[in-house]
């Protein structure tokens, strides 16, 4: 309970700088660490993803080496409402190439890509979100590795959904990928979207 509160508090600015102040992200990432309840590490990673509203928390968590935390959790948890958590914080977290390369090592992007393929419409969404976010002005890396675990293929598929939610994100993934030429004839050769 007092989590779920903490995190509905660290969607205003004036709380989440109490909560820094209080280290109180420090704490959340311990309990990311450590607890193995998935109720508890879904609403951590639901609460860290809204500290991640600030630069200044995203520093911190940074700091903290939260993004192979996120990465471990992603890999590891069956629990959809879960893996939406993590897919979230990770796109408010990963804005930086650094960042984005930190996920690259982690072998990252073939997890995420198998979730573009989810039958749960609401796990689709925040991945291709996700997917947006981490292919703007992407390293050709992340380029290939998207190519390479199949996920071009599921990002064209999405740029079709009739769902402008899902639409619009798979279309921006799209343009990012397409600026990498040796993905844009991948891109070309999956057949035509909707505009």
């Amino acid at each position: 309970m007092a989590l779920s509160t903490l995190a509905n508090c660290a969607r205003e600015e004036e709380s989440r700088r109490e909560i820094r102040r209080l280290d109180g992200i420090a704490i959340l990432a311990v309990m990311l660490r450590t607890s193995e309840k998935i109720g508890i590490l879904n609403r951590t990673s639901r609460a860290l993803a809204n500290m991640a509203e600030d630069e200044l928390s995203v520093l911190v968590m940074e700091e903290l080496g939260l993004i192979p935390e996120f990465v471990k959790l992603l890999t590891k948890t069956p629990d959809i409402d879960c893996q939406q958590s993590v897919l979230r914080a990770l796109r408010m977290v990963c804005t930086t190439s650094e960042r984005k390369q930190a996920v690259l090592d982690l072998d990252a992007m073939k997890t995420i890509m198998e979730m573009l393929k989810s039958d749960t419409p609401a796990l689709v969404n925040c991945c291709i979100r996700t997917v947006a976010e981490l292919t703007k002005g992407c390293s050709r890396e992340i380029a290939q590795q998207v190519q390479d675990y199949g996920g071009v293929k599921y990002i064209v598929e999405l740029a079709n959904n009739d769902s402008s939610q899902v639409r619009h994100p798979a279309l921006l993934s799209l343009a990012n990928l397409a600026y990498h030429a040796h993905v844009r004839v991948c891109i070309g050769s999956e057949g035509e979207f909707r505009l």
